[in-house]
C-alpha cells in the first residue's frame, strides 16, 4: 500500500485498489482483489482493514517513543534509532515517520467506512467507525500536529484536527448508547451493546483535558468530567486496546531496548500476573479517565474532589511509581488506610505530583510519552519532507 497519504488533487478512492490487500492483512476472506470496489466494500471490513493499518504501525511508533522519550534508551545496530536516543528527534528516524502513511490509510478506510455504514444504516458500524476515526485524528495530532487531512486541504492546526476528532465522537454518542435489555449491572445500569460508546465519551475527555488546561476552561474541563463519569458508569474497566501480533519492544527489551533508571521499577503491560492482567497497547483506559478527572477537578479549584478521584484511581492501589510508598509489583498492594494518610494532608502541589507521576506510569510503553532526557517535548515530529 503506497502514497496513500493525500496529497492535493488525488482521489480518496484511489485509496479502493489497495482495500484488498488491507483486508488480507486483517485475516478476511477476500477471493478476488481486482473485484473490491467502493460499491461494495463493506463497512465492517474497511473498519477491519484500518484496525490492521494500526496494528502495523503502533509497534514502531511505541519503541521509537520509547527511546525518543526519557523512558528508555537504544543499544541495537540501528544508525538512526542511536542519532534519535542523542536527540530526542523521531524525525531523523525514516521508519517511524513512514508510518503517518499506515495512520493516514486507516483515517481514509475509516471515512470510507462511514459512507458505507451510512448507506445501509448500519448504526453499530458507524458508530464504530467514527470513534475509530476520532482517536486516529488524536494520535496523528499527537504526534505529527499540524497537517492537512482532506486531498488538496489546508494544513490544520494541532487544535483543528482535535476539534475533527471531537465531530467524530459527538457522532458516536449520538442518541446514547445501544444497550441490551437483558443485561443489567450490579446498580440496575444496561449495558452498552459495544464498546465505541464508551470509547468515544473517554476521546471527548482526552481532548478537553488536552485543549481545557492551558489557559484554563472550566467549561472543557466540567465537559470531560461528565464524559469521564458517564464512561465509567457505563464501563468501569475501560481498555481500548490496539490489537497487536508482534512487539518489537517485548522482542528487544533488556537487549537492544533497555528502560531508564526512573521507569527501571515499571512493569511492562505484557507481564502478567494475577494482579497485573495482559492487557495491550491502548489508545485509552480506565485509570487515564480517573487522572483526567483529577486533574480538571484540580484546576477547578476542587481539591478534595481530586484526592478522592485519585483514591479511586485502580492504578494507585499497584503503583510502582512510589506514590504513598516504593514498592514492586510482588510486594502487598496500598491499603486504603495508607493512602487516606497519604492523600489527606496533601496540598494542590502534593496532589498534582501524584498525578503526575501515576499518569508517567498509565502511559508507559504506550506511545505516549511526550518528555525527552532534557525534559523538553518530544512531540509533535515535524511531517516527513515532501509528504504533503
Amino acid at each position: 500500500m503506497q502514497n496513500v497519504i493525500m496529497r492535493p488533487g488525488s482521489s480518496r478512492f484511489g485509496l479502493i485498489a489497495c482495500v484488498a490487500a488491507v483486508l488480507a492483512s486483517a485475516g478476511c476472506d477476500v477471493e478476488n482483489p481486482t473485484r473490491v470496489t467502493p460499491e461494495n466494500a463493506e463497512a465492517r471490513r474497511l473498519i477491519e482493514g484500518a484496525s490492521a493499518r494500526w496494528e502495523e504501525a503502533i509497534r514502531t511508533i511505541v519503541a521509537g517513543i520509547f527511546v525518543a522519550s526519557d523512558e528508555g534508551t537504544y543499544h541495537g545496530t540501528n544508525t538512526q534509532l542511536y542519532a534519535v536516543d542523542e536527540t530526542g528527534d523521531l524525525s531523523l528516524y525514516d521508519f517511524f515517520q513512514s508510518r503517518i502513511t499506515l495512520v493516514s490509510e486507516a483515517r481514509v478506510l475509516l471515512e470510507m467506512a462511514i459512507e458505507r455504514a451510512e448507506e445501509k444504516r448500519e448504526r453499530a458500524l458507524k458508530r464504530k467507525a467514527h470513534t475509530w476515526r476520532g482517536w486516529t485524528l488524536i494520535r496523528l495530532a499527537e504526534i505529527w500536529g499540524d497537517q492537512p487531512i482532506r486531498p488538496g486541504g489546508p494544513v490544520l492546526t494541532q487544535r483543528e484536527i482535535l476539534e475533527e476528532a471531537r465531530k467524530d465522537f459527538l457522532a458516536a454518542i449520538e442518541g446514547g448508547p445501544d444497550v441490551r435489555p437483558d443485561t443489567m449491572g450490579e446498580a440496575g445500569l444496561e449495558i452498552p451493546v459495544d464498546s465505541a460508546y464508551t470509547q468515544a465519551l473517554a476521546g471527548i475527555a482526552r481532548i478537553n483535558w488536552l485543549v481545557g488546561r492551558s489557559p484554563v476552561d472550566p467549561a472543557l474541563l466540567q465537559e470531560a468530567i461528565a464524559a469521564v463519569d458517564e464512561a465509567l458508569t457505563l464501563d468501569p474497566d475501560l481498555y481500548f486496546r490496539i490489537p497487536v501480533r508482534t512487539n518489537t519492544l517485548r522482542s528487544g527489551m533488556g537487549g537492544s531496548y533497555r528502560p531508564t533508571p526512573a521507569f527501571a521499577n515499571y512493569r511492562h503491560w505484557w507481564q502478567e500476573t494475577s494482579t497485573y492482567p495482559l492487557q495491550g497497547t491502548k489508545f485509552v483506559d480506565k485509570d487515564e479517565l480517573w487522572l483526567i478527572k483529577a486533574e480538571a477537578q484540580l484546576l477547578l479549584g476542587d481539591l478534595e474532589g481530586a484526592k478522592q478521584s485519585l483514591k479511586r484511581t485502580p492504578l494507585l492501589p499497584r503503583n510502582l511509581s512510589g506514590v504513598v510508598r516504593q514498592r514492586t509489583y510482588t510486594q502487598p498492594l496500598l491499603t486504603p488506610e495508607e493512602i487516606d494518610a497519604y492523600f489527606d494532608p496533601l496540598d494542590e502541589d502534593g496532589v498534582l505530583f501524584a498525578i503526575r507521576e501515576l499518569q508517567r506510569e498509565n502511559q508507559y510503553t504506550h506511545g505516549r510519552r511526550n518528555v525527552g532526557p532534557d525534559g523538553r517535548p518530544i512531540l509533535p515530529v515535524a511531517l516527513p519532507a515532501g509528504v504533503y
